[in-house]
């Protein structure tokens, strides 16, 4: 679903993006600028049917966040979260997640099996369902890098304070196979795909699939994945990712201290509760001042406790109207 799109401005990659934090308007607009101006193939994802729209936000979700990773707007580690939020944010705005349904049918119409057309009612199931019909193995070793590195479990503090753990338990790991499950498990922080595949005894696919699953859903994250840069080169990523946040949390604090509730949360005056709530909990997570020191700004700290409270401030002020 990453190609996506939708004519609804609230809706594009680019003004998801500035919604939910991931990069400043300024920034957006300027990265997407000289890469239109600087590469070719950027302008060629800019058309449709052969004619150019003169618009660099028709690119996609995943072509957006590529294009933002290569002019330094998002960091490399960001662009598959990036991506999934723009997705996730247009689904949502398609269909009630609380209470819709989704029909998954099977590859061929010829097939007449009972399970080759099912029902499903909870969105974290439809994506495991979705990941499995979809995904070959030549796919997953795209979408995971070549699918080399270790994947480690996050611990409880490193995950969205915002999650519902009881969601996360009986929706897409009960959607689990018993050896996508095993798999699973199996991603210790010590071994790599191939580890898993001996000691999990499952195929090189079905733990491809586990690893896809794991960071998906928030899970596993990625602690080796090449060999270890140079003190100098990581000096120069730990500053580049530095100088982003200071960006990020510059804007959010002008937008905060602007004293409008709609432009802090980046939403139209139309928006409804749900996307109030959605908005804001996205905002919070993203500007959590707990997070300071892992991000190279603990000197922000407080900036981020105003956004924070201004966040919470706004979501009251917008449920008077």
């Amino acid at each position: 679903p990453t190609a996506l799109s939708s004519a609804a401005s609230a809706e594009r990659p680019d003004a998801i993006l500035v919604r939910l934090g991931w990069v400043t308007a300024a920034r957006l607009a300027a990265t997407l600028a000289r890469s239109r101006a600087t590469t070719p193939a950027t302008a060629a994802l800019t058309t449709h049917g052969g004619r150019d729209t003169g618009d660099p936000t028709s690119l996609s979700a995943r072509a957006l966040c590529a294009t933002l990773v290569q002019g330094g707007g998002l960091l490399p580690d960001e662009r598959a979260a990036a991506t999934r939020d723009i997705v996730v944010e247009q689904l949502a705005a398609l269909v009630a997640l609380d209470t819709a349904a989704w029909q998954l049918r099977g590859a061929s119409s010829e097939r007449s099996h009972d399970d080759d057309d099912i029902v499903i009612d909870d969105f974290g199931a439809l994506l495991v369902e979705a990941l499995r019909r979809r995904f070959d193995l030549a796919r997953l070793d795209a979408a995971l890098g070549g699918g080399e590195g270790v994947l480690s479990p996050r611990d409880d503090d490193e995950r969205d304070d915002e999650c519902d753990d009881e969601r996360d338990d009986l929706a897409w790991r009960h959607a689990l196979h018993d050896d996508e499950a095993r798999a699973l498990r199996a991603f210790d922080g010590t071994r790599d795909i191939d580890g898993v595949v001996d000691v999990a005894g499952v195929s090189r696919l079905l733990a491809l699939r586990a690893a896809l699953l794991g960071r998906t859903f928030g899970v596993l994250h990625t602690v080796q994945r090449a060999p270890p840069p140079g003190v100098e080169a990581v000096q120069r990523e730990r500053a580049h990712a530095a100088a982003l946040w200071r960006e990020r949390v510059a804007d959010r604090l002008a937008r905060a201290r602007a004293g409008d509730a709609l432009q802090l949360l980046s939403l139209t005056p139309d928006a409804t509760a749900l996307e109030v709530t959605t908005a804001a909990a996205a905002l919070r997570e993203r500007f959590d001042p707990a997070r300071a020191h892992e991000r190279g700004i603990v000197e922000l700290r407080d900036a981020l406790g105003e956004i924070v409270a201004a966040i919470d401030a706004a979501v009251i002020a917008l449920s008077r109207r």
